[in-house]
């Protein structure tokens, strides 16, 4: 007899008895060896596809050097065997059926390591994802590795959480109830961690925003100092003074701040006042003598400078200019030097600065 006419008649019924009555722990001999040569037909056919995968791709990835591509062979590479093993079982006994309780058992093993695999591959591109946008949370010199670690734990516990759920229902169990008593509980957690909270997701809001960065010069209501660190729930300062202020997050969202670090160039204006009885042709080359000394500097960009007032003691002129650094020290040496080419300048031309005097005349 063929054995293609063979298993044909085994199908449909007509094989003859001592045959299909043979059995072993309770299961048809034949139906045990065909589901034997289907299982590792399909285990050593999976196992061949992942190696090619992984040769393909390994190959892509040397090429192009993508993190990417890496990150995918990484992530094949982490599959355990058991998978390939589970979901051999499980198409096997969908093709050769041997019995209901040992069909549950596979079918309960596929669904715990299918989901187990998929919550993993989408932890692990979430993880590629979050790193790409902010860094490795492992780099010393990423500014926001706190904000990388407290993401990926969040993004893990709710993959985690949602894919319990999803197990619990595939394995029949009425999940409404447990879902429920989690929002309850959320909420009264929520209430109890009000403050906690905003704190938490005002530092997401500075991260994602990102009003200002560590090493960052601010001005926050009267406090002002350099950014040293943006936490989870604070943000610390080195102030001027030298001492650490430390800043609840929530506070830095609901107010108003000067970054003083971003801005491109800083704007200076400065009076100079010269005496009563200044002639008026030297009044007239001020403004002059003024430009001349600020374009002579560095990184300086002049505006504008003019006769603007006639004091109480002193005849005023109003500059205005730019130091194209956000650096404080460069700004005030660039005004160090303006200042003194103007107090050089005024005493060779014999111009008097001004200051408060007051005259007492007396009569006889």
């Amino acid at each position: 007899m063929k054995l293609s006419v063979f298993i044909h008649d085994y199908l449909n019924g007509t094989v003859l008895e001592p045959v299909t009555k043979l059995e072993l722990l309770g299961y048809n001999i034949f139906n045990l060896l065909l589901f034997a040569v289907v299982f590792i037909a399909l285990f050593f056919f999976f196992t061949i596809l992942r190696k090619i995968i992984l040769i393909r791709i390994s190959v892509i990835s040397s090429k192009s050097d993508s993190v990417f591509s890496k990150t995918v062979v990484q992530i094949i590479r982490d599959i355990k065997y058991l998978f390939y093993v589970i979901l051999a079982l499980y198409l096997s006994s969908r093709m050769v059926v041997l019995g209901e309780n040992f069909n549950n058992i596979v079918r309960i093993s596929f669904v715990v390591i299918m989901i187990y695999e998929i919550v993993l591959f989408v932890q692990n591109i979430s993880m590629y994802a979050i790193q790409s946008y902010w860094g490795s949370a492992d780099a010393e010199e990423n500014e926001n590795a706190t904000a990388v670690n407290a993401i990926s734990l969040i993004t893990r516990i709710t993959l985690w959480v949602v894919g319990v759920i999803i197990l619990l229902s595939n394995l029949g169990i009425e999940i409404s109830a447990l879902v429920a008593s989690l929002g309850v509980s959320s909420i009264a957690i929520a209430f109890a961690l009000q403050s906690i909270l905003a704190d938490i997701f005002s530092s997401f809001s500075i991260y994602f925003d990102q009003p200002f960065k560590v090493g960052d010069f601010i001005i926050v209501g009267t406090d002002m100092g350099v950014v040293k660190k943006i936490g989870i729930k604070t943000t610390r300062l080195q102030t001027l003074q030298g001492q650490l202020l430390v800043i609840p997050n929530h506070e830095l969202t609901n107010t108003r701040i000067n970054n003083y670090k971003q801005m491109e160039s800083r704007r200076v204006v400065f009076e100079v006042g010269v005496v009563y009885g200044t002639p008026v042709e030297k009044l007239r080359k001020i403004p002059q003598f003024i430009k001349d000394i600020i374009d002579a500097q560095d990184l300086t960009d002049f505006d504008r400078s003019h006769f603007s007032a006639i004091g109480s003691h002193s005849l005023n002129f109003e500059t205005v200019y730019y130091v194209r650094s956000n650096d404080f020290a460069i700004y005030r040496d660039v005004h160090q030097a303006i200042c003194l080419g103007i107090y050089e300048k005024f005493e060779a031309e014999g111009l008097d600065f001004a200051f408060p005097t007051q005259t007492i005349i007396m009569e006889k």
